[in-house]
């Protein structure tokens, strides 16, 4: 083979409404709820390969099933996609439902909101 290959080996995949490009602290916080699709080598006979669904990390898996794990390497055949296009189906469908804290980054907006709107009746209350 000559020449260089080139291969889009990965996708990030945001919540619903998020915009990674506001700034530097959102986006430090958005990385918590992001789903990476990436490409992990060609598919082999044991399972392993193919496109993986990443939350957090390279070992919080999302499976075929819809469920996220920290899968064996014996598992990994189970948490890999043939194509790019599957994985990021699955990854769409995932991501609005990932939480931390127990809330979801589409709650979280909610709840800082809440927040500020309070802080600006009180501070509005005191004066």
């Amino acid at each position: 083979m000559t020449g260089h290959v080139e291969i889009l080996s990965g996708t990030k995949v945001f919540p619903s409404g998020a915009d990674p490009f506001a700034d530097e602290d959102a986006y430090h916080d958005l990385r918590h709820f992001t789903v990476d699709v990436t490409f992990r080598g060609p598919r082999q006979e044991n399972g392993q390969g193919g496109w993986a669904v990443m939350n957090g990390g390279e070992s919080h898996q999302l499976s075929r099933a819809g469920n996220w794990a920290w899968p064996e390497r014996f598992q990994q055949h189970q948490y890999r996609w043939d194509t790019r296009e599957e994985a990021l189906d699955m990854a769409r469908r995932h991501v609005d439902a990932i939480t931390v804290n127990g809330r979801t980054w589409a709650q979280w907006q909610t709840y800082f909101a809440e927040q500020d709107a309070a802080r600006a009746a009180a501070a509005t209350s005191d004066a």
